[in-house]
């Protein structure tokens, strides 16, 4: 009986751990998609703008820029604020690594 206890609790330890384990990096991929901001994300709120100008301002009062997959209906976080600017409310390809939510941004290209 007591060798069945010492197995289960080693069994269980041993599980416990492959699932504690952190997950393997992603390998680096395309997504695609719009740059819009946190606020929106998929639908861009404001009425009357362009996509491009709703997004600037509600990056203006504190959101973030994100891309907006509306084929896979997914909102991404982007790593690099700055590169993804240039290119709000346009239509983009982004090179990069995706970790949880995030993309680990290596590039961001316009897309026609």
């Amino acid at each position: 009986m007591k060798h069945m206890l010492y197995l289960a609790a080693a069994i269980a330890l041993a599980a416990g751990t492959l699932l504690a384990s952190p997950l393997p990096p992603q390998s680096e991929r395309t997504f695609t998609g719009s740059i819009s901001d946190s606020a929106c994300g998929l639908t861009h709120m404001m009425p009357g703008d362009t996509p491009k100008q709703c997004a600037l301002q509600c990056i203006g009062m504190g959101a973030k820029f994100v891309l907006a997959d509306n084929a896979h209906h997914k909102v991404y976080a982007l790593s690099d604020q700055a590169q993804a600017q240039p290119f709000a409310g346009e239509r983009v390809a982004v090179r990069g690594t995706l970790n949880g939510v995030t993309i680990e941004v290596k590039s961001i290209t316009a897309v026609k």
